[in-house]
């Protein structure tokens, strides 16, 4: 919260042209996110502080309709490589040829 509240200060003194330096100042003293401290739920990959991963992760384990987690880099790049595959370059060319346009003969 105070992050944001800080934000918002140095957007404002922004907008009516105060002193570079000022706005420095206030930079400064936004804090720093630590992640370090935080559990990782095994089922969904958020991570939460302890108390708060006490309660969500039994619940996230009971949990069907739960979204994909996010891809990771080898799917990403497997994905990549399948989407430049022959099979579609064949079907895009289909889909482009002249007859598709043609009207239809009646």
């Amino acid at each position: 919260m105070a992050a944001i509240k800080i934000s918002k200060k140095m957007k404002e003194l922004e907008e009516k042209g105060a002193d570079p330096n000022e706005i420095r100042k206030l930079a400064d003293q936004i804090p720093s996110s630590n992640t370090d401290d935080l559990v990782p739920c095994p089922y969904c990959n958020r991570k939460f502080a302890q108390n708060t991963a006490e309660r969500h992760i039994p619940k996230c384990k009971d949990t069907v309709n739960r979204p994909k987690p996010p891809p990771t880099k080898d799917k990403l790049r497997n994905s990549q490589q399948n989407f430049n595959s022959p099979m579609k370059n064949n079907i895009l060319k289909k889909s482009a040829s002249p007859t598709y346009l043609q009207p239809p003969v009646s």
